[in-house]
């Protein structure tokens, strides 16, 4: 199985190498915007940004499922609607168009709680029956 991986370079995706890497039948393709310690014959990393369209059509090239980790934070984290929209919806737009582009390919999305739970200040740990409040 062919996987590709946003994200590279955040905690999540350490698990996700790290798992990925001890089994050999997955391929997996790996986008950072840096290159990782993690390195194993199956793992491919790709350096770049969900910026650039070229990086993202490379990333899904010849891939069965996509799994989707990179976003820089709450989408109101900065004060700023506009700043949530360019830096977090239209890298991950641009990286749907790649998939679009590339037919089947199955997407997983990970989810932040930091867009599905109530913005809170302080920094604490959010539990299940937490309200939604997106």
């Amino acid at each position: 199985m062919k996987i590709c991986l946003t994200g590279g370079n955040s905690r999540l995706a350490e698990a996700f190498i790290a798992l990925a890497a001890s089994h050999p039948h997955i391929r997996l393709r790996v986008l950072g915007r840096a290159h990782s310690s993690l390195t194993k014959a199956n793992i491919e990393w790709v350096r770049g940004d969900l910026d650039d369209a070229t990086v993202c059509q490379k990333l899904v090239s010849d891939q069965d499922v996509l799994v989707h980790l990179a976003w820089r934070g709450a989408p109101l984290a900065a004060g700023s609607f506009a700043r949530g929209l360019r830096e977090g919806l239209l890298p991950t737009a641009r990286l749907l168009d790649a998939v679009a582009a590339h037919g089947q390919l199955r997407v997983i999305y990970a989810s932040s709680g930091g867009t599905v739970y109530e913005d809170r200040t302080e920094r604490c740990a959010y539990s299940e029956d937490a309200p939604c409040l997106p």
